[in-house]
């Protein structure tokens, strides 16, 4: 599968979200290839500015959520977009990377990479390559 890599200056929306608000055990459901099948649809809008694609990119990355063990730096961030679509984020055609807690979404990015790279749940020792 190919992974789309955004860079950290990335100014359009990034939306990564699972379902709303509730604990890791209701939002991690999906399996891998589906998470990763969905990473490429919301990276592959991004990369224009069709509001609309984005919302739907988002839609289906809330339908299906993220997989079974997605670490917990990674669920801030999911949690970080999900707050900032539903604030109104979309609709207001802010960029995501000027909301607090941007780090925790690059952190989101660096290991849905990792994961969809890899075929299975990376942990942020391997994405950032910690000993």
């Amino acid at each position: 599968m190919r992974a789309v890599v955004f860079p950290p200056t990335l100014v359009v929306p990034v939306l990564f979200v699972t379902a709303a608000c509730g604990s890791e055990e209701e939002t991690a459901t999906a399996s891998v290839d589906e998470y990763c099948t969905v990473y490429t649809e919301v990276s592959a809008a991004l990369e224009g500015t069709d509001w609309t694609a984005i919302d739907a990119a988002v839609g289906r990355l809330r339908e299906v959520g993220t997989p079974a063990g997605t670490p917990q730096e990674a669920a801030d961030g999911a949690a970080m977009l999900l707050a900032w679509e539903q604030d109104g984020g979309i609709e207001r055609r802010e960029p995501v990377t000027a909301q607090d807690g941007y780090r925790s979404y690059a952190d989101l990015s660096d290991w849905s990479q990792a994961t969809c790279d890899h075929g299975e749940v990376a942990s942020m020792d391997e994405v950032f390559q910690r000993p």
